[in-house]
């Protein structure tokens, strides 16, 4: 299953990326890859209000942290404002 995410912002905190926007289509969960190009970045964590989740759905606004160093970061800014599919 995929999931489609309208990215909004990406902070970089620590060794990660957190990157906020709204699942749009199916479910997002933890693993999930998305392709940047030369690289796959993996999702390793799902935030809503502070809480985390293992899983976030159509209509969730969230934050969910990718697995990508410092040399991803302008592959990611690239696709701010759009809708990216995550795939398992």
């Amino acid at each position: 299953m995929n999931a489609t995410v309208f990215l909004q912002n990406i902070f970089r905190v620590g060794a990660s990326f957190v990157v906020t926007g709204k699942v749009e289509e199916g479910v997002l969960k933890t693993g999930m890859k998305l392709n940047l190009g030369k690289k796959v970045a993996s999702v390793s964590g799902i935030e809503m209000g502070r809480t985390q989740l293992k899983t976030a759905k159509a209509g969730d606004f969230i934050g969910f942290t990718l697995d990508a160093g410092p040399e991803d970061l302008s592959s990611l800014q690239k696709l701010l404002g759009s809708r990216v599919t995550l795939t398992e």
